[in-house]
């Protein structure tokens, strides 16, 4: 599992301009710790149904650690059983798009603007990903 969230990290990408959203009928989500103080930033992050057993509850540890490194950011991790590439899709073109997301990207994405490049966040580790 270890493996497959540090590919998965390459293949994440922030949506440009969406203030995240969390509809489209989440089995279960989970929230890292509440933002206290101004300039808050809160993130919605889209994952899909894996196999392994134990993932659900390694994405919610995630999100909480990461709020106590930038704890002005609250991240809404939202789990999305069953068909979720259909559902990131839709989302994907409609006003309810989450902030960070998984997913099989292509280039066709980009170029319409419905997902930023990350390329030059993980410039100096690329070459570790396909």
């Amino acid at each position: 599992m270890v493996a497959a969230s540090a590919g998965a990290a390459g293949l994440l990408a922030a949506c440009g301009g969406s203030t995240g959203g969390t509809s489209g009928g989440s089995a279960a989500s989970g929230t890292s710790a509440p933002v206290a103080g101004g300039n808050a930033i809160e993130i919605t992050h889209w994952y899909h149904q894996y196999g392994e057993e134990g993932t659900q509850q390694a994405a919610n540890r995630y999100a909480a650690d990461y709020a106590k490194v930038k704890p002005n950011v609250k991240v809404n991790v939202v789990w999305k059983p069953g068909d979720y590439g259909t559902a990131l899709n839709a989302a994907l073109l409609g006003s309810d798009a989450p902030d960070v997301f998984e997913s099989q990207l292509n280039r066709d994405l980009v170029t319409s603007g419905q997902v930023a490049a990350l390329d030059d966040l993980y410039a100096d580790v690329q070459s570790a990903f396909n």
